[in-house]
């Protein structure tokens, strides 16, 4: 595992390296050739088969899907398939419905999203809904998340199983948001507000 330092610098390489592009709004092609870069730097290689651009995957009956780029272990697994956009891009349904075909097609629940920001994306195999943001980094040298991010994806200490762990947690605390929020709108909802209140008053009375 490198150490908090080289994640840092790893980072802040990344920035400097994709900041250009942010700024001048590459095309989708230079932007893509760029992030395949960060990804060699943080030890994933073309010559060992560990990163591919471009990959076609068959969906059956002449039909197939491309991802943008694919990690895999060096045992050729796929390990995580990264969407890529361009950096003014402004993630949308559309595209969180493509990246999540690849994580079913590759029965994956993690998948990478590169655009106007950086965003993990978790698809609970548990329920039927789909994949969710469940971590983001903004491409600014500052931001601590990017650093947690270059820690877990870089390849000498990736562990698919600790990232998919990492994700599932996200996923729970932003999920028990979701409830909450709910229940609370039910709580203060037209219907609901004046009896609610009125009986949250009439018990503190009967305790008092």
């Amino acid at each position: 595992m490198r150490n908090k330092r080289c994640m840092n610098s790893n980072w802040i390489e990344m920035v400097e390296t994709l900041q250009p592009h942010i700024v001048s709004n590459s095309v989708e092609r230079d932007y893509h050739k760029e992030i395949e870069y960060c990804f060699r730097f943080l030890g994933w290689k073309r010559s060992n088969g560990t990163i591919k651009s471009e990959v076609s995957k068959d969906l059956g009956n002449n039909n197939s899907i491309r991802i943008d780029i694919l990690l895999s272990d060096q045992c050729g697994n796929p390990v995580l398939p990264i969407e890529i956009k361009r950096p003014n891009n402004k993630c949308c349904s559309r595209q969180e419905s493509q990246l999540l075909s690849y994580m079913r097609l590759l029965r994956l629940n993690v998948g990478l999203y590169i655009g106007e920001n950086i965003q993990l994306f978790y698809d609970n195999p548990d329920d039927s809904d789909g994949c969710i943001s469940v971590f983001r980094a903004e491409l600014c040298k500052d931001d601590s998340n990017g650093e947690l991010l270059c820690e877990m994806l870089s390849y000498d200490g990736f562990k698919l199983k600790s990232l998919e762990v990492f994700c599932k947690e996200r996923y729970d605390q932003i999920k028990a948001v979701y409830r909450l929020q709910e229940q609370l709108n039910d709580f203060l909802s037209v219907y609901n507000a004046s009896k609610n209140i009125v009986f949250l008053i009439k018990d503190k009375f009967i305790k008092e």
